[in-house]
């Protein structure tokens, strides 16, 4: 069936290993480099990049000129191959740009728009249908924006988008255990810890979720767990806040001598935990980075 590009409606999923779907057409098949220029463009300010910009991210081991033509190649290949010419990347003078109408729907947009609103505005979440909207969003997160793709505004959204999610999905933790909706508020910390399980904060509060749902094993099996963790990854105890719940929730004996050193050992730690992260991150990039620069020509003399 014949479907008019005025009336078509593209779907654009970029968490995980990217699909792109036309309305009539079902599932299109995208080369690598497409999905390289797709999640440049999304990445980008405004979802708008000039030529230059995108090819050197594109093909850092070309000069700006033979990159360029890559760029245009690719453009021109995949706006012939679509259904009736149409394309959700639009060619503007030296500028390349997403369609910004209703008919083109992308999984990054739609996540990022709830969650960037739950953490600026908290108290929204007392609402339970914001909440539910929100944990809708969350779970367009299916993995890691892009994952096999490399590029360095790919690398940067990617570590963004994960940092949006763990915080997004720590605030409608919290906000449902306010509301007193513990199984809800376990479900997500529990996927919280599993993607950042040195995350304090959302350790206590999921042990806290396991005594509210009745489970008193679980959340003292929390506990042990996170405090092996620890030693194992930092070779520190866990905060003095958290051995108090762990004593309340009989994971340790009550009452039991904390650490003399304890409270300068807590900031500390928090301290380690943040730069530990930070660092992990940083890493990662630079050594995109510098594969990227060992790939470029050198300059003329």
């Amino acid at each position: 069936m014949a479907v008019r590009w005025a009336m078509a409606t593209w779907a654009i999923h970029l968490f995980g290993g990217g699909t792109l779907s036309l309305s009539g057409y079902g599932v299109l098949s995208m080369s690598e480099t497409w999905w390289s220029v797709m999640g440049s463009l999304v990445a980008s300010p405004n979802r708008r990049a000039s030529r230059s910009k995108l090819a050197a991210d594109i093909w850092p081991d070309k000069d700006e000129l033979a990159a360029r033509r890559c760029l245009a190649t690719t453009l021109w290949r995949y706006k012939t191959r679509m259904p009736g010419g149409a394309s959700p990347i639009r060619p503007s003078g030296d500028f390349v740009m997403l369609c910004s109408d209703t008919r083109v729907w992308i999984d990054v947009l739609a996540f990022e728009r709830r969650a960037a609103a739950a953490i600026a505005d908290p108290a929204s979440l007392a609402d339970a249908s914001v909440r539910t909207r929100l944990a809708r969003a969350l779970a367009l997160y299916r993995d890691d924006y892009l994952r096999e793709h490399e590029g360095e505004a790919i690398a940067l959204e990617r570590e963004r988008l994960r940092a949006l999610h763990l915080d997004a999905t720590y605030a409608l933790a919290m906000a449902e255990a306010t509301a007193a909706q513990w199984p809800a508020a376990r479900t997500a910390l529990q996927r919280l810890v599993a993607a950042e399980p040195l995350r304090e904060d959302a350790q206590r509060l999921l042990m806290t979720a396991h005594i509210e749902c009745g489970n008193q094993a679980l959340a003292i099996q929390q506990f042990h767990g996170f405090a092996a963790l620890l030693a194992d990854e930092l070779g520190v105890e866990p905060m003095p806040a958290t051995l108090a719940l762990a004593a309340r929730i009989g994971a340790v004996r009550a009452g039991a001598p904390v650490p003399r050193d304890a409270a300068d050992a807590a900031g500390l730690q928090a301290t380690m935990l943040r730069v530990r992260h930070d660092l992990a991150r940083t890493l990662r990039l630079v050594d995109r980075s510098l594969a990227m620069q060992k790939t470029r020509p050198s300059p003329p003399m």
